[in-house]
Formats: C-alpha cells, structure tokens, sequence
C-alpha cells in the first residue's frame, strides 16, 4: 500500500469536476483577467491562499484557461506514470477502505532481476 500515492489520486478524481467548471467558465467573459494578464499577476500576486481547496495547482488558480492546462498535463503524467509502471510489472489493486480510496502493490523494484529505472 502507498499511502502517499492515495491523496494525489483523490484530487485527480476531484479535478475531473474543475475540468468541466472550468471548460463552462471559459465561455465567461473575464474582466481585467486576460490570459496575458494572468502570469503577471500571478507572479507578483501569488496564488490565493485557499488554492489548494480549488486548482490542481497554485499557477493553475491564475486563469480558467490554465485551469484546464494544469488540469489535464496532471491527468496526462498520472496515466503516462501508471502506463509506464504496467510496462514494467507494476499491478494496482485500489478497493475502498473507511470511505477513502486505498490501493496495494505486488511490485518490488529492487527484486531480483528486475530491471531498475
């Protein structure tokens, strides 16, 4: 089991929902916030302090159309990192355990002829 594994996976189904909020929002027009707007103040404003309750990530809270950007380049690495497991041998097995998603490996990297990364 991979504790640490187990939040990331719970915000990736959580994003699902801020993908389709987000792809209804770009439809909106945004006041002051073009998209060439957005880095700049970003970086000199910052994320807003609860960003983590609402974005995939910090820069992601800067413009909807980064919010899908962000979203969708962390559902690409998450399924590009578990294809790239399953080439090497690696099964997931999730079930749910005290109403939280839990999952157990039968993979030892330092098994044996098995080959690292």
């Amino acid at each position: 089991m991979i504790p640490e594994i187990l939040p990331h996976w719970q915000k990736l189904e959580r994003a699902k929902h801020r993908l389709i909020y987000s792809l209804l929002r770009l439809g909106l027009p945004l006041a002051n916030r073009t998209n060439d707007q957005a880095p700049r103040r970003h970086y000199a404003q910052g994320a807003p302090p609860d960003w983590q309750q609402h974005f995939i990530s910090a820069y992601a809270s800067s413009h909807p159309w980064e919010d899908f950007a962000e979203t969708w380049a962390h559902y690409l690495h998450i399924v590009d990192t578990l294809e790239m497991g399953a080439a090497f041998g690696l099964r997931i097995g999730p079930w749910i355990a005290d109403g939280a998603l839990a999952a157990g490996l039968d993979f030892d990297p330092y098994a044996p002829g098995t080959s690292g990364v």
